[in-house]
């Protein structure tokens, strides 16, 4: 009985431990998850990445003036409201 309970442990524990050694099985046999890069995939990149690079640098700079959320207040964009309640309070 010792030997059969013994038994099932280990095999508990095995079971346990595959599918985290289950993740790193290739079965190609290649040497690398990722094939690498043809000189042409590395070109066509390095290209996209600098029209990447022009498109945003002929976008104007915003400044932390775009406010997501300003469609969204009734009647204009905190700023106007508070503007609007001091000019109230004050006449």
């Amino acid at each position: 009985m010792r030997t059969i309970l013994c038994a099932l442990c280990a095999a508990t524990i095995v079971g346990l431990a595959a599918p985290s050694h289950a993740q790193n099985i290739n079965l190609l046999g290649s040497g690398s998850l990722k094939p690498g890069k043809t000189q042409e995939e590395a070109d066509a990149e390095a290209q996209r990445n600098r029209d990447y690079r022009d498109t945003m640098k002929k976008l104007p700079d915003q400044g932390g003036k775009r406010d997501p959320w300003g469609n969204m207040r009734g009647g204009g964009t905190a700023d106007a409201d508070s503007k609007a309640k001091k000019k109230a309070g004050t006449q």
